[in-house]
């Protein structure tokens, strides 16, 4: 399990992660914690149009890791980005990584300072992706973390198994 995921979770009209099926039964709850380490915490949940992903935040910078298994079909800079390896700076999601999983759904890690991955690499559930950044229209360490379907977000909450 992962220390510091959160159980459970009130978000709008969505039931909690920790009762009732996920949205997409044929799916299940496929998602495991998108980052390393043990200090990170959810800064910002999901609000539909206001907030389309989550924000997992952690000032210690650690990698952030594949939620689940997939093709890599985006890894680079979404937005105007700074040079790799810096903490702060562009805009947009900036330096970002897009996995598909192969099941209908993909996940989207933006705002990192260092990408470890290329397009077309496949990657395993837990594997670095990346290390967690503060580029972007940001307001600090955090990833912005997306779950898609049919390239519309949506809540990811419901298919985690934090």
């Amino acid at each position: 399990t992962y220390a510091n995921a959160p159980r459970s979770y009130t978000s709008g009209s969505y039931s909690s992660a920790g009762s009732g099926a996920p949205v997409d039964p044929n799916v299940g709850r496929f998602l495991r914690w998108p980052v390393a380490g043990g200090s990170a915490r959810i800064s910002q949940y999901y609000k539909g149009t206001i907030h389309k992903g989550i924000d997992i935040a952690d000032r210690s910078l650690p990698n952030l890791v594949a939620a689940s298994g997939g093709t890599v079909i985006f890894a680079g800079c979404a937005g105007y980005c700074p040079p790799l390896g810096s903490v702060w700076g562009g805009s947009g999601y900036a330096w970002s990584v897009h996995i598909d999983h192969g099941n209908g759904y993909s996940t989207w890690y933006a705002h990192m300072m260092n990408i470890y991955v290329r397009t077309g690499q496949s990657v395993s559930s837990g594997q670095a992706i990346g290390k967690m950044g503060s580029t972007g229209r940001s307001t600090g360490p955090h990833v912005h973390f997306e779950l898609r379907r049919g390239g519309t977000q949506i809540n990811p909450l419901p298919y985690t198994n934090w």
